[in-house]
């Protein structure tokens, strides 16, 4: 939901990189796991910025305005970590803790978020409290994502979904040779059987910014 291009920088060959990957929005692929725009795009759209290019775009990447260090499929603990526990599925060697490395010299010591990785979601907000305590003049806000989702799924033939196709993937096996995406992505939540599609996104992202900034968003 964040990552735009990181993933494809490490694995050019990855069917991220092929349409009918950013075909709704940009026409081609970007490294973005949607059809078009991500919740990272309609929040930088809102504060009336760029889009962030990723970190891993070094050699044509405009970072003057911010820079993106998600990655698709990136977990929390390293592949490393995660096999020792038996856990072999690992789709990015990018956890985390390597993105935090990333991103502290360019911006600030943030060594409290290295936390992340040992909590649960039910102790994030004490973290995060921690966090904006230590770094007051960073804001850092709690994005809800479980309560977005669930509203639009309450709410969706108001929406704009169809109900039964909208949890059905619009495009399967995604970015293989030969596979088309469905002709109307706007009516499916599901693009690829696990990320979401453009709407669905600019729906979620317009929920967070209203119950976080108490700012209606009908513009995007």
């Amino acid at each position: 939901m964040s990552d735009t291009g990181n993933f494809i920088h490490q694995n050019p060959s990855s069917n991220f990189a092929n349409l009918p990957y950013g075909q709704t929005f940009f026409h081609k692929p970007t490294g973005r796991c949607s059809n078009g725009l991500l919740m990272i795009d309609y929040i930088t759209n809102f504060f009336n910025l760029p889009f962030l290019d990723p970190y891993l775009n070094k050699n044509d990447g405009n970072f003057s305005h911010g820079v993106n260090f998600a990655v698709a499929g990136a977990t929390a603990l390293s592949c490393s970590t995660l096999a020792k526990k038996g856990i072999e599925f690992c789709p990015a060697n990018s956890s985390l803790l390597v993105q935090l490395d990333w991103f502290n010299p360019i911006l600030i010591p943030f060594a409290p978020l290295h936390q992340f990785a040992r909590f649960h979601n039910d102790k994030l907000q004490v973290v995060l409290g921690e966090v904006r305590k230590d770094h007051p003049k960073v804001t850092i806000v709690y994005a809800d994502y479980y309560s977005s989702l669930t509203e639009i799924l309450q709410n969706a033939t108001s929406l704009g979904f169809d109900t039964e196709v909208m949890q059905t993937a619009c495009c399967a096996n995604c970015g293989s040779k030969g596979v088309a995406a469905c002709e109307h992505p706007y009516k499916h939540i599901n693009w690829d059987q696990v990320h979401l599609t453009q709407h669905t996104y600019q729906l979620i992202t317009r929920w967070l910014i209203e119950h976080n900034f108490g700012v209606l968003t009908s513009t995007f």
